[in-house]
Formats: C-alpha cells, structure tokens, sequence
C-alpha cells in the first residue's frame, strides 16, 4: 500500500483526457487511453501533478517512477 509521507493513504486514480482534452481522473480504469494509475490521496491530487502544480499529499506514478512532494507536512513525532 502507498503511503504520503504525512502518513495517508494513497489509492489509485488514472488520468485520462475527454474529447475536449480536458484531464479527468477516475478510481477506475477507463476503456479510453488514459495514464496511470497514479497513486494519490484524491482525484484532485493526481490532475494537480498531471497540471504541474503541488498537490496536498504526495503522488506517485509507479509507470515511470516519478513522485510529485505533496505540500502537507509529515507528523512530528514527540515522545
């Protein structure tokens, strides 16, 4: 299971385009050509790299090994 360095869990999302080349991104793996799976913490994550900007948490395309550094900030750990 893929985890973000802050400690949530990361799902899969595929990106694929619709006819207007708008990016979508499903829990599903599309019939059309899509991208992925990219592993995110929400849909909007996944599209957040796709579109070049941070996302929230971190996501990871194994296809091409790439990680996009999420903005959240790990948990410190306090004894």
């Amino acid at each position: 299971m893929q985890q973000c360095s802050c400690g949530v869990q990361l799902k899969p999302f595929w990106i694929w385009h619709d006819e207007t080349m708008a990016p979508h991104a499903s829990a599903f793996q599309p019939a059309i050509k899509s991208q992925g799976p990219f592993y995110a913490a929400t849909p909007r994550d996944a599209l957040l790299c796709v579109q070049t900007a941070a996302p929230k948490h971190d996501v990871i395309s194994p296809m091409d090994n790439q990680k996009w550094e999420g903005r959240c900030r790990p948990t410190p750990v306090t004894a």
